[in-house]
């Protein structure tokens, strides 16, 4: 019984990872300059800056980086023009656009998905996972 839950918490959605408390970027804003954040940051809109945030970072499909991110988790449904540091684990989700390195533990990229950059995964034996996402 142990060993089930177990299992069931490492395989988890990085959604699941979301504190209780999202700072958010609306898809109408335009921002410029550098974001500090306790809480997890939703993107909708454009931010021009560097991101730093010790929950979780989401860019949706509307939105838009143009800047260095240091982030725990990461998912990437829009476009990151900028280096991704210090990531726990990163998703580049179907669609999601980064174009930038990456400084990571563990990544995730969905079909679909654009990267163009270098990867330093910090975990000996550390590979990309590549996925199709089943949710439309």
């Amino acid at each position: 019984m142990g060993k089930k839950q177990n299992n069931k918490q490492n395989q988890r959605r990085l959604e699941d990872k979301v504190q209780s408390s999202c700072s958010v970027i609306s898809s109408q804003s335009f921002i410029q300059g550098d974001i500090k954040s306790q809480d997890d940051l939703l993107v909708s809109g454009h931010l021009e800056g560097d991101v730093e945030c010790s929950g979780m970072v989401r860019i949706s499909q509307e939105g838009r980086i143009q800047g260095n991110i240091i982030s725990r988790f990461l998912i990437i449904e829009g476009r990151v023009n900028g280096n991704i540091k210090e990531a726990e684990q990163i998703e580049i989700r179907k669609k999601g656009q980064l174009y930038g390195n990456i400084f990571a533990k563990r990544l995730a990229m969905a079909e679909e998905s654009v990267f163009q950059g270098q990867i330093s995964m910090t975990e000996k034996g550390g590979e990309p996972t590549h996925f199709v996402e089943k949710r439309e």
